[in-house]
């Protein structure tokens, strides 16, 4: 009998084993043959279909910078109003006497925008905005 395939480790160490035989082969024809034909599809063109579904669901990138978004342009005032925003958290205090709001707070919402955006600018000041925000963040400053 011809096993084709490897144990494959997944996550918390447990281990799977796919194995295929050349007797099921003919099987998976015959099921692409009889769904192809309940779609009015040929073999390849269901094969198409899924792949392409299945590209759909799962293959958009890295979801923290949707290659729209990684591709568009950048709006000059996209860029200005992050720079003003990290100068603002920049001069504020680690926590604020009055409202008791922490920095950090505010910090995590913007810096991970203003990453995305240096990226796709590669902005020199921005650059320095982010490294002098996340030192005082780090250094409790």
């Amino acid at each position: 009998m011809g096993r084709r395939g490897r144990p494959r480790k997944y996550e918390q160490g447990r281990r799977v084993l796919s194995i295929s035989y050349p007797e099921s082969e003919e099987i998976y024809v015959r099921v692409l043959d009889l769904i192809a034909q309940r779609e009015g599809l040929s073999r390849s063109e269901l094969i198409w279909k899924v792949i392409k579904e299945h590209a759909e669901l799962h293959l958009r990138g890295n979801p923290t910078i949707p290659l729209p978004e990684y591709n568009s342009e950048v709006d000059d005032l996209e860029l200005e109003l992050t720079k003003a925003e990290l100068r603002s958290l920049l001069k504020r205090p680690i926590v604020d006497a009055w409202t008791g709001q922490m920095l950090i707070d505010d910090a995590k919402k913007a810096l991970p925008r203003a990453r995305r955006l240096l990226a796709r600018t590669g902005d020199p000041e921005l650059r320095d905005l982010i490294v002098k925000l996340t030192k005082k963040i780090k250094g409790g400053r």
